[in-house]
């Protein structure tokens, strides 16, 4: 799956480490120790102030043979959890969102 981070920057999900909310984070001197470091050795980057994303995922559609894409457009996380962790569980991500539309890609 990919992310679309605004401003013509999509990335794939594995490469994403954490997505932060800079009005609220940088006021943790850990948190913000840490993205100043991730920022000067250039693993960190900015999106914009466009918080809106695009999302685009396989469908699974056992009815349907073809691969089938969708992108959800104008996402906006209402909450974003990516690490929380237990030993020897596997692991699952729930992240709630809206969004203002979709497009079927491939049919």
């Amino acid at each position: 799956m990919y992310l679309h981070l605004g401003q013509s920057v999509v990335i794939p999900d594995r490469d994403i480490l954490g997505i932060f909310d800079l009005d609220n984070a940088s006021w943790a001197y850990k948190t913000r120790e840490l993205l100043e470091r991730a920022e000067a050795e250039g693993r960190a980057m900015a999106a914009g102030e466009d918080i809106r994303h695009t999302i685009i995922s396989n469908l699974d559609d056992p009815d349907n043979p073809r691969n089938q894409r969708i992108a959800v457009k104008g996402v906006i996380f209402d909450d974003l959890t990516l690490a929380d962790w237990e030993a020897a569980k596997l692991g699952t991500i729930e992240a709630p969102f809206s969004a203002e539309s979709y497009e079927i890609l491939d049919y």
